[in-house]
């Protein structure tokens, strides 16, 4: 989570290249948030039933 975080700051700067960039860059920086999202839920909800340690465990 932390390297999604510096990457996003450093990468997608969006506001520093021209105007027909910004777009591209703004969108790679909202995909970084939500897969950020997603690291943080599974981080504090725990993989859950379909998780493969679960199947192997046979629960």
């Amino acid at each position: 989570m932390v390297f999604m975080i510096i990457a996003t700051l450093l990468a997608h700067r969006y506001w520093e290249y021209p105007a027909a960039a910004q777009t591209a860059q703004f969108t790679n920086m909202i995909k970084n948030i939500a897969i950020f999202g997603a690291m943080f839920y599974v981080f504090v909800a725990g993989p859950g039933r379909f998780s493969v340690d679960s199947k192997i465990a046979g629960r």
